[in-house]
């Protein structure tokens, strides 16, 4: 896949110190998102997650399972340092922590949702994996760079009240297999979330129920 020759439509720029050059031609990369987004419905996959904060001297770690279906839901499940439950649907927060059972709206007028940030994480990763890029153009700038291996995709909010909560937000997926290697929040008040994904297993059914509080099978 994405063999379309990136380094053909590499602007000729120096990179951004991190070895990233900015891509000066978009629209076959977003053609080919789109079709790999037909062909790769789910995906599970383990993660690593780090949140970073002035106020903690080191890096706050966590780990776990991640399940993305092609409706746009996403599952977390925490397996350490604690168990957790946390999934992401396009209309609500589902939470499960010490047996207690928790769902947040994430649908409303501005930063009265429950949990406006993980609103547009979700909206966000439904855009990268479900190959839909245009959708947030008026909501984000975005920006496309590559290293060679990684394609950096940067969502930049144009929003006042999303400027209140993110700075931008990156993922890094392979570039020939489209397959998602980090998520990188930055918040607008300097803290950074980052999740790292490995062991990817694609196109296969993931059930329904993996997406409630109800009775799961892994």
């Amino acid at each position: 896949m994405l063999a379309f020759g990136l380094g053909t439509v590499l602007a000729q720029k120096p990179d951004d110190g991190q070895g990233y050059k900015p891509l000066a031609e978009t629209d076959s990369l977003l053609v080919r998102l789109r079709e790999w987004s037909k062909k790769i419905p789910n995906v599970k996959c383990d993660f690593r997650q780090e949140k970073r904060a002035a106020l903690l001297l080191n890096a706050s770690v966590a780990s776990g399972r991640f399940y993305y279906r092609n409706d746009a839901s996403v599952r977390f499940t925490y397996e350490q340092p604690e168990r957790l439950v946390l999934i992401v649907r396009p209309d609500s927060l589902l939470m499960e922590m010490d047996g207690k059972r928790t769902e947040i709206p994430l649908k409303g007028k501005g930063l009265k949702r429950g949990n406006p940030l993980m609103a547009e994480m979700q909206k966000l990763v439904r855009a990268s994996l479900g190959g839909d890029l245009q959708a947030v153009r008026g909501q984000y700038g975005v920006e496309y760079a590559s290293n060679g291996r990684l394609l950096r995709i940067v969502f930049i909010p144009k929003n006042q009240m999303v400027k209140q909560m993110l700075s931008r937000v990156s993922i890094y997926m392979e570039q020939e297999s489209f397959r998602v290697e980090e998520l990188v929040i930055q918040e607008s008040n300097g803290d950074t979330l980052s999740y790292r994904f490995s062991n990817h297993v694609e196109s296969q059914e993931l059930p329904g129920e993996l997406f409630t509080l109800g009775r799961v099978r892994k």
